[in-house]
């Protein structure tokens, strides 16, 4: 969107191929990792389906933006967190946010180290309060499935904290 403010461009019906190859050359220059730009594409090729079959572009616009390769290497991040960095962030929501939803998601997200996709994965019953852990259960039937599917299901015991927070 802002790409096509900053063209001029009002309307989703300006656009055309030309348009979404220089997006997707402003995009790289962005020096964005090649999962990212992969990820921006496909979602973006989505939503310009969505305009074809209502008629908003024209038929086939949404085949002129490539999807680019990324093998393995590329779509695992090794960025992490330093214990300092979270250390200052649980100080923040202890003494600021106490409790809230975002202080309650760090701390099981540092505590677990669980992907954020398992954490999205967690209901209400996956936590036993009175036994003090998470259970980690693939549901893909409700679409939060785990990311190595039954693999992953585990119990994962809690800090006296981190419950603490949740409760």
């Amino acid at each position: 969107i802002e790409y096509l403010e900053d063209q001029g461009i009002e309307s989703m019906q300006e656009v055309d191929g030309y348009i979404l190859g220089q997006w997707k050359l402003a995009r790289k220059a962005e020096d964005i990792k090649p999962i990212t730009l992969y990820n921006n594409i496909k979602h973006i090729r989505r939503f310009l389906r969505w305009c074809e079959s209502n008629e908003i572009v024209s038929d086939g616009l949404a085949e002129k933006l490539e999807v680019p390769e990324v093998n393995d290497d590329q779509t695992v991040s090794d960025e992490k967190i330093s214990p300092e960095t979270a250390e200052q962030v649980l100080g923040y929501y202890e003494r600021y946010e106490y409790a809230t939803r975002s202080h309650a998601i760090f701390a099981v997200l540092w505590h677990t180290g669980c992907r954020a996709s398992a954490a999205i994965a967690l209901d209400l019953e996956d936590y036993d309060q009175k036994a003090g852990y998470l259970e980690f259960r693939n549901r893909p039937e409700s679409g939060t499935a785990l990311k190595n599917n039954s693999k992953s299901e585990r119990n994962v015991t809690l800090s006296d904290d981190v419950q603490a927070v949740l409760t």
